[in-house]
C-alpha cells in the first residue's frame, strides 16, 4: 500500500511539473491602412493590447521606413487629436543628418484607451 501511495505521489509530483506556467498574452500587431500623409490615408495599427504597445508600433513602423530611431530619424513632435469618432496620432520626424521633415498620421481608433470612470 505504502509502494502504491508513493507511486501516486510521484506521478502527481511529475504531472504538476511538466505543466507550463500560463504565459501573458502577447500583442501580435500588424498595420494596415495608406501611406500615413494624411489622416485620410493614416496607418492602421491592429492588434495592440494597450497604448504604450501603439506608441512601440509606430517607431518600429516608422523604424521600418527610415532606419534606427535617433540615428537615422528623430522625434520633432507628436500630438494627438480627435476627428469625429477616430483618434489620430500624428507624428513629425526629422531625418538625420538632412533635418528633411515627415509627418505620419496614424489612426489610433481601436486601441484599448482607458476609460475614466462613471462615463
Amino acid at each position: 500500500m505504502v509502494r502504491y501511495l508513493l507511486l501516486s505521489l510521484l506521478l502527481l509530483a511529475a504531472g504538476c511539473a511538466s505543466q507550463e506556467p500560463v504565459a501573458k498574452k502577447k500583442a501580435v500587431i500588424s498595420f494596415s491602412g495608406g501611406s500615413g500623409e494624411s489622416h485620410d490615408s493614416a496607418i492602421v495599427i491592429n492588434g495592440v493590447l494597450k497604448p504604450s504597445e501603439g506608441v512601440e508600433a509606430e517607431y518600429r513602423y516608422l523604424s521600418q521606413l527610415h532606419g534606427i530611431k535617433d540615428k537615422n530619424w528623430r522625434i520633432e513632435g507628436q500630438t494627438m487629436y480627435r476627428e469625429e469618432n477616430m483618434v489620430f496620432d500624428v507624428v513629425e520626424i526629422a531625418l538625420i543628418p538632412s533635418s528633411e521633415k515627415r509627418i505620419y498620421y496614424f489612426d489610433v481608433t481601436k486601441f484599448p484607451w482607458k476609460q475614466k470612470e462613471g462615463k
